[in-house]
């Protein structure tokens, strides 16, 4: 299902015809895709360019009446100039510090759409200097969702570097070129290369961003999350923690979660359930690792072990209950796509549920009994 609004994000220096460019491609392809939106990242200088020949010579619009679609909203406001940390506009890109607030400005637009669920982007990262389009593509690759296309517009020869080209005209349209060469418009080949790359979103929190926090920041968040998924998971009188990140659990779940932990360090075979009946194995084993959590709940013993006495041992409705609450919780904590080294895992054949973690006994550790 498409989204309910698509936005056509760009870098662009100063050949502002690489908006056109990749428009175009985007409308006359197979499946054609027509922004709603379209954005430009850009230097001050590339954004005069941009207003020039996007607005006031009416490229853009020209383009849209020529193939027939509706014209994506476009205005000043959708330039966005790079600036500097003292807030001043840059010129052009050519110092590490230029880079780097260039790499912000791109992340910080990017965090705003792909953080709305109800947008889809498509990125181009043709134009602007070199470093721009890879701080974009890569800036994309850790925010980017399933929906989200990155692509790189290539146009035939004779037309790449035309300052007078914008776009193959549906009718012919003759232009000058070097040499006192005439070309025509009409004979021009513009194609879309959509470009293939690693999403890591999942690996963030759903609200570990800031809304201004910067290209850097973002890389060392993605990179403490990879490392995250290869931490061990830690029982401590203080809480049940992946590494350093604590994951709050109450003392019920932390003793659920602590026993399937335990018969995994162990190489106990995974829980199940014979013919959906309780299990009084199962409930005197939560129970021992209830007492060995206590979580301040002086009265807990008791109150789990009448659940467990009125049930005739732990069900496999209670089961399903804390399974999918820790999931939940890892998932939040973690991020879905660190959380699934953690989860409490179907590692039953078939139809024969059975449960259990499937981290390396190394990777569990018991600081407050065994």
């Amino acid at each position: 299902m498409s989204a309910k609004h698509r936005v056509l994000i760009a870098v662009s220096g100063m050949s502002p015809q690489i908006i056109t460019e990749t428009l175009y491609a985007l409308a006359v392809n197979v499946t054609p895709w027509i922004p709603d939106e379209i954005y430009i990242v850009t230097t001050k200088d590339g954004a005069v360019k941009a207003e020039m020949a996007l607005l006031r010579d009416g490229r853009l619009k020209a383009l849209c009446q020529d193939y027939q679609f509706k014209l994506p909203v476009f205005d000043q406001s959708h330039i966005v100039v790079i600036k500097d940390k003292q807030g001043v506009e840059l010129n052009d890109i050519r110092c590490q510090q230029d880079n780097e607030a260039a790499a912000d400005c791109m992340t910080q637009l990017l965090q705003k759409f792909t953080d709305d669920p109800d947008t889809e982007l498509h990125v181009s990262m043709a134009g602007g200097r070199k470093t721009m389009g890879f701080h974009l593509g890569y800036a994309l690759s850790m925010l980017g969702r399933p929906k989200d296309r990155l692509s790189h517009v290539l146009v035939s020869e004779n037309f790449e570097s035309l300052p007078t080209f914008y776009y193959p005209t549906p009718q012919s349209s003759i232009l000058q070129a070097s040499g006192n060469r005439l070309l025509d418009a009409r004979d021009a080949q513009v194609t879309l290369a959509e470009i293939p790359y690693i999403r890591l979103r999942t690996h963030l929190k759903e609200d570990i961003l800031p809304p201004d926090m910067g290209y850097s920041d973002l890389v060392r968040h993605i990179d403490r999350s990879l490392k995250l998924g290869t931490e061990r998971l830690r029982f401590t009188d203080q809480g049940v923690f992946v590494g350093d990140r604590p994951v709050p659990l109450n003392a019920s779940y932390q003793a659920f979660y602590r026993w399937l932990a335990w018969r995994c360090r162990q190489s106990k075979p995974p829980v199940s359930f014979c013919r959906g009946e309780p299990n009084t194995q199962w409930a005197e084993e939560c129970l021992y690792h209830y007492d060995q959590v206590k979580g301040g709940e002086a009265d807990g013993d008791e109150r789990l072990k009448k659940t467990f006495t009125q049930d005739k041992g732990m069900t496999p409705e209670y089961f399903q209950e804390k399974m999918s609450r820790i999931k939940k919780i890892l998932e939040k904590t973690l991020g879905k796509g660190v959380a699934v080294s953690y989860l409490i895992t179907n590692l039953g054949k078939r139809n024969d549920a059975a449960y259990g973690l499937v981290l390396a006994q190394k990777s569990i550790v018991f600081e407050n009994g065994q």
